[in-house]
């Protein structure tokens, strides 16, 4: 959720900053202000993808589990008795005698 409303947030303003900078860069005939619109996007940019690092970094390294929640995965499985075992396995029939040759 947050990459996808951080990543939207990044594109609006780098489109506000690149549309301000190219109007005033023409407005008042001055390349500088289109140098500083492009430099705006760098910043737009690294600024979302830290955010997106702090926020997402849980997931990559993981985090941490209660003790209790550790110890129910380390104990074994208690065994069931009531798990049916299976029969033996059922003859296939050729695909001419099921009436399904030729057929895609």
């Amino acid at each position: 959720m947050y990459s996808v409303l951080f990543e939207d947030l990044a594109a609006v303003l780098g489109v506000m900053a690149t549309f301000l900078g190219i109007y005033l860069g023409q407005r008042f005939h001055d390349p500088t202000f289109d140098a500083a619109g492009s430099i705006a996007v760098g910043a737009i940019l690294c600024t979302v993808a830290l955010v997106l690092i702090y926020e997402t970094g849980g997931l990559l390294i993981g985090e941490g589990s209660s003790p209790e929640a550790a110890a129910r995965a380390a104990s074994p499985l208690p065994s069931y008795s009531t798990i049916p075992t299976p029969g033996p396995p059922r003859p296939s029939r050729p695909a001419w005698r099921c009436g399904r040759a030729g057929r895609a």
